[in-house]
């Protein structure tokens, strides 16, 4: 899950972030490594474990928690992530992303898809969530970027893909 970040506009999702946490769901949130695209998500048991992080103030785990201890990366986790909530600038019917220009998102899908067809686990549900007025009819992706199953607004829930649909989580 990703922590919304109020300077960009991103779609509050502290709410999710805390009832997940509540239910006792196993809970990854980002955190930018370097500006090569590199990014992982570090399990976090309460909103108490993010702080905040330059230059936007987006808020991030730190690698360790208190006792010195690394926490678990989802990569490396003993189980599949069900579901990844992505940001993104706009999207269109297709599951078409526009994200930043970074390729954080593109690159660590590519990456936990990788790892789930290794360890023979389904890929995670690829979710975005964002304002119904970042909707467009067509996003121009590239070779490397990464569609979305769903993309939900406060308006609708637009399955993008077969299994989207086919998982409907929650309708």
């Amino acid at each position: 899950m990703y922590v919304h970040c109020q300077k960009l506009n991103e779609v509050l999702t502290t709410g999710i972030v805390q009832a997940a946490l509540s239910t006792g769901r196993r809970c990854y949130v980002p955190r930018v490594e370097d500006r090569q695209a590199n990014m992982s998500f570090l399990k976090i048991v309460s909103m108490e474990d993010l702080q905040p992080a330059p230059p936007f103030g987006i808020l991030e785990p730190q690698e360790c928690e208190e006792s010195g201890v690394p926490r678990e990366n989802a990569l490396q986790a003993e189980g599949p992530l069900d579901v990844l909530f992505m940001p993104g600038l706009a999207f269109d019917l297709q599951g078409g992303r526009l994200g930043r220009g970074g390729g954080y998102y593109d690159s660590f899908v590519t990456r936990c898809k990788l790892r789930a067809k290794e360890k023979g686990w389904a890929p995670p549900l690829l979710v975005a969530l964002t304002f119904q007025c970042q909707m467009v009819e067509e996003v121009p992706m590239g070779g490397d970027d990464v569609h979305v199953d769903a993309v939900v607004t406060s308006e609708k829930i637009v399955w993008c893909s077969e299994r989207g649909a086919a998982e409907g989580f929650g309708q």
